[in-house]
């Protein structure tokens, strides 16, 4: 298995996730250009986004070692 993919994978959903869970609402606002959602949907949202990269990141540490 390409484990090397799956680590960039991981890093990169890793980092979107952190980004989006660290935004202030007022980009997430300018990003979607949506005014309704809260800032707790945002944050929400990032975390899931962390824990997925996270996951991965630790699966694949798993397989290696």
């Amino acid at each position: 298995m390409n484990y090397k993919l799956l680590n960039t994978i991981g890093i990169i959903l890793l980092f979107i996730g952190l980004i989006w869970l660290l935004l202030p609402h007022t980009y997430h606002s300018l990003i979607t250009n949506e005014d309704k959602t809260s800032h707790l949907a945002h944050t929400f949202q990032g975390a899931v986004i962390t824990f997925i990269g996270l996951g991965i990141l630790i699966y694949i540490k798993k397989k290696t070692s």
